[in-house]
């Protein structure tokens, strides 16, 4: 599929939809999010993974959700990118939005989240705020 039809998949079953303001949406989030692109119709296997994951992103913005589950969203990608996305998410939290992320590395965790749940094994360890916090305290629990 290409960068457009990744973009607005979510709303390409609404009543208002084109081909046209799909490729005008996608064009926003490349230009939004800094994807390097030759165009919205370019196919999104021919970008970077960094600028793959930036337009899966876009979908979730575009859809314009209340809650976003995101699942380890800035494994494999360059700093840039990490930094565009954490920059996202945190507009998308400012308007309202929550967010469920998961994460393995403990320093992004302690600089993205406001709370951070700690489970082991299925079993809920503790709930922890961000600020007050550490890396150390997380692993105690983890290990625990």
């Amino acid at each position: 599929m290409s960068i457009a039809e990744n973009a607005t998949l979510a709303c390409r079953n609404t009543f208002l939809f084109s081909p046209k303001l799909s490729e005008f949406q996608a064009d926003h989030w490349i230009s939004e999010l800094g994807v390097k692109a030759k165009h919205s119709r370019q196919k999104i296997r021919e970008l970077s993974g960094g600028n793959q994951q930036k337009i899966a992103f876009a979908r979730l913005l575009e859809s314009d959700s209340d809650l976003m589950l995101l699942d380890e969203p800035t494994r494999g990608i360059d700093i840039a990118s990490k930094a565009t996305l954490y920059q996202q998410m945190d507009f998308a939290a400012q308007r309202g939005c929550g967010i469920l992320m998961t994460s393995s590395y403990l320093p992004e965790l302690l600089g993205v989240c406001d709370r951070i749940v700690v489970l082991n094994r299925g079993k809920l360890m503790g709930i922890f705020d961000a600020r007050t916090t550490n890396a150390h305290k997380l692993m105690q629990e983890c290990i625990a």
